[in-house]
C-alpha cells in the first residue's frame, strides 16, 4: 500500500509564523505536524511507500 501526505499549502492564515516554516514541520507540543501524520501511519502494517507531496517554496526543507 501507498500512502500520499498532501503538504502542498503555503498557510498563509498562519502567517507570519509560517513565512519560512511550512506547517507540516511547525512544533505542537513535543513534535513536529508531520510527526504526528507519520505516527499515525506506523501500524499499517502493509504500507510499503510514503510519498509527501510539497511545493517548490519549502522543498528544501
Amino acid at each position: 500500500m501507498t500512502t500520499i501526505i498532501l503538504a502542498a499549502g503555503y498557510a498563509t492564515r498562519l502567517y507570519p509564523i509560517t513565512i519560512n516554516t511550512p506547517k507540516p514541520l511547525l512544533q505542537v507540543g513535543n513534535n513536529r505536524i508531520i510527526d504526528y501524520l507519520l505516527d499515525k501511519l506506523r501500524p499499517i502494517h502493509n504500507l510499503n511507500q510514503c510519498y509527501i507531496v510539497t511545493n517548490a517554496k519549502f522543498f528544501d526543507q
